[in-house]
């Protein structure tokens, strides 16, 4: 198994072999990405945390938790946000460490520059220390309240191919932000045969698969996300 950058999304939530099927079932998420683009806003706006109005750097790690409570069974997601400034950016092996699950957070606003940094400094590592284990990888674009006035989202494409799997958040307004993560958890649930615990989690989220699978952009027609979001604007 390897890591998930070139398959298509129906494939993800196929049956993968049979593994544990505990009550308490713990996925790790890694969140990565280059500094002030809103790694740890988008991990506040999902807790419920205050985010902070000035801008203040991870250095190292930091792991945050959330848990959903299903009867007797507890699924907590272990969201490991890790530093995006290159003066640390010395990131400890253990952080790639039996990952089930990647945030590659780039911004809607920078597009062209992030992604591109991104590619360079992170995919590698991920390719690196995954090598034959498999993982589910999702590419974050945050800031979606500012793409209304960014000409760059175009350049999505020339970074990432229709396989890739993108859903755009804005931690400021929490658009699509539990979403994200929500879809993370299902994924994993579907992908390690936990199929009645999938849907467990998606009555007490309230929401479909189709729903929460909507999300994901398809590269092919990213200008329709921007049509959408002007139609938006204008009907506010």
């Amino acid at each position: 198994m390897k890591l998930r950058k070139n398959s298509k999304f129906t494939s993800i939530l196929s049956s993968l072999g049979e593994q544990g099927l505990g009550e308490d079932i713990d996925i790790k998420l890694v969140i990565l990405g280059e500094g002030n683009i809103g790694k740890t806003s988008i991990i506040n706006k999902f807790l419920d945390n205050e985010i902070p109005d000035k801008y203040i750097p991870t250095i190292g790690y930091k792991i945050n938790h959330k848990e959903y409570i299903l009867g007797n069974k507890k699924i907590r997601i272990n969201i490991w946000d890790c530093c995006g400034k290159k003066a640390f950016n010395e990131v400890n092996p253990a952080v790639y460490n039996n990952i089930d699950g990647a945030f590659l957070v780039f911004d809607l606003s920078r597009t062209e520059e992030t992604l591109k940094n991104l590619k360079k400094d992170h995919v590698n590592h991920l390719d690196y220390y995954w090598k034959e284990e498999e993982g589910i990888l999702f590419f974050i674009g945050n800031k979606l309240d500012l793409v209304l006035v960014n000409k760059d989202l175009e350049h999505v494409k020339n970074y990432l191919s229709e396989d890739d799997l993108i859903i755009a958040v804005s931690a400021l307004t929490g658009e699509n932000v539990n979403e994200c993560f929500e879809l993370l958890v299902y994924t994993v649930l579907k992908q390690t045969n936990r199929n009645e615990v999938a849907e467990e989690f998606i009555q007490f989220i309230g929401k479909t698969e189709g729903e929460l699978i909507s999300q994901v952009i398809d590269i092919a027609n990213i200008d329709i996300l921007l049509l959408k979001e002007k139609v938006k604007h204008l009907e506010k």
